[in-house]
């Protein structure tokens, strides 16, 4: 085996940097402590890799299902628990949990053992359903999205992990493609079964579906082995693995994400926005924020992404946003269901550029930590804008409404909830209360639109990165050492 330094010199740069000034987490100096990559690593193949794959791809629909699926419980939950002034919380906490505990995921599954990482995390999940399930107060249940949501940030990225570790990197691409295609179809049908659920059955089946098919996740998973991207650390105190979690960034992270999403849900609401409270939540954010993008700025390494995939899916995302904005109480169903389908062709191509990048462009040592980052900004992209659209509904139909119904109370429209302005509406006000809903609800969407124009305009700055010229000289490089594919575990 080739020393150290011939193979950081190597020009696959496929291994973690042996620094032990860096890397040791021993106290005793040994090599035990040091992470690298394994000598030969082995991949998965036959009916292993098919249990792995319905694994992650099971878990990673059920993530997806989880998000949406509140989304037509939440007028009956409001309605049960009369807290309409929660409704922000119930779908916004759940990935802004997730967010918040991304920067400790990546380093976690980068010290211990993915296989029972990923269970660990998985149980944790089941328990916030199952919380949120039998929640009796509102408070209960936003509880259970927390501990649900905190546990998604290990899964969504052990996921990812686990993937990468078991197949070539050639091979990566489909299978991952073929986990996130199955999820996707997680967020199109949580609507429909949170809707069949709350309906015929009960909003809290919306959380216990989670249940019965975590176990039969628990039993495939203890069905296999999963090999590792990098060989372990043993023997390592806990005091010596907790210094490389980077528990600062952590630390920086999570409060500034609450204190942005607090003011987020408490303006126009609890506060005014030019309250000292709002003011003070959203400065101390921003300074947050800005010590956390320069601590991180130390800690991680740049990446580059696929330029021409992200650019299509901001320019596609940005004329489905804009045709969702058109829609009114008259709108067909077909259209409404066709710019939806554009949005989510926007989605497709948009998610998965930056993890193929990852895949192909970091040291296999890095890769858990990049896919975390990779997910912080998803997560709480999703929270946030949760939260704004929120706000800028509340705010849209405090001026619609007067505007369009004169003679009805705006404030009562908002909290009898979505579903419930109708029973407290007359029939000859019910056009003009709908037609202030729709102007209200198009706002949400020029959110969407700006978005998707300010993703064109960054997205010059990734770089344009030609993944398959980089994979054909790995396969030279390779061939030229004797193997390609490296041992492969064969049934």
């Amino acid at each position: 085996m080739s020393s150290p330094e011939q193979e950081n010199q190597s020009a696959d740069n496929t291994i973690l940097e042996k620094n032990k000034d860096e890397e040791q987490i021993s106290d005793g100096g040994n090599k035990e402590g040091i992470l690298q990559e394994a000598d030969a690593h082995e991949y998965v193949t036959g009916i292993k890799l098919f249990i792995i794959l319905a694994v992650v791809t099971l878990v990673f629909f059920l993530l997806m299902l989880d998000m949406s699926i509140v989304t037509n419980a939440i007028p009956a939950i409001t309605n049960y628990f009369h807290s309409l002034e929660d409704l922000g919380w119930y779908g916004s906490v759940y990935p802004l949990a997730s967010a918040a505990l991304q920067p400790l995921t990546g380093k976690i599954y980068t010290y211990y053992s993915s296989k029972w990482t990923f269970f660990t995390f998985f149980v944790i999940f089941e328990i916030g359903s199952a919380i949120c399930g039998a929640a009796v107060t509102s408070a209960m249940l936003i509880i259970g999205r927390t501990i649900a949501g905190l546990a998604a940030s290990g899964l969504m990225t052990g996921a990812l992990t686990i993937l990468s570790s078991c197949v070539p990197k050639e091979r990566q691409p489909g299978l991952m493609g073929i986990m996130m295609g199955i999820g996707q179809l997680g967020v199109a049908s949580g609507p429909l079964i949170g809707g069949a659920l709350t309906q015929h059955v009960s909003w809290r089946w919306c959380f216990y579906i989670n249940l019965p098919v975590g176990g039969v996740v628990a039993g495939l998973l203890f069905m296999v082995s999963i090999p590792e991207q990098v060989a372990k650390p043993t023997g390592a105190k806990l005091r010596t693995v907790l210094s490389k979690m980077d528990l600062v960034g952590f630390a920086i992270f999570a409060p500034a994400s609450v204190m942005f999403f607090l003011a987020l849900q408490f303006g126009g609401e609890q506060f005014a926005w030019n309250s000292s409270t709002i003011i003070g939540l959203f400065c101390g954010a921003g300074v947050m924020f800005i010590v956390f993008f320069l601590w991180e700025w130390r800690q991680v390494q740049r990446l580059g992404y696929y330029l021409p995939w992200f650019l299509a899916a901001a320019i596609i995302g940005s004329v489905g946003f804009g045709l969702l904005s058109t829609l009114n109480a008259q709108t067909s169903t077909g259209r409404w269901i066709g710019y939806l389908i554009l949005n989510g062709i926007a989605r497709g191509m948009g998610t998965a550029m930056p993890i193929i990048a990852i895949q192909n462009t970091l040291p296999l040592a890095q890769i858990s930590v990049a896919m975390s980052i990779l997910v912080i900004a998803q997560n709480y992209g999703g929270a946030v804008f949760i939260a704004i659209c929120q706000a800028l509904l509340t705010s849209a139909l405090k001026t619609s409404i007067p505007k369009y119904a004169p003679s009805v109370n705006a404030q009562n429209i908002i909290n009898a909830g979505a579903t419930g302005f109708r029973a407290i509406v007359s029939a000859d006000d019910l056009p003009g209360v709908l037609a202030a809903y729709s102007k209200s609800i198009s706002h949400t969407f020029y959110l969407g639109i700006a978005a998707s124009i300010i993703c064109f305009i960054t997205g010059w700055g990734m770089g344009l990165k030609d993944v398959r010229k980089k994979k054909a000289e790995e396969v030279v490089e390779k061939a030229a050492e004797g193997g390609v594919e490296g041992n492969v575990v064969r049934l």
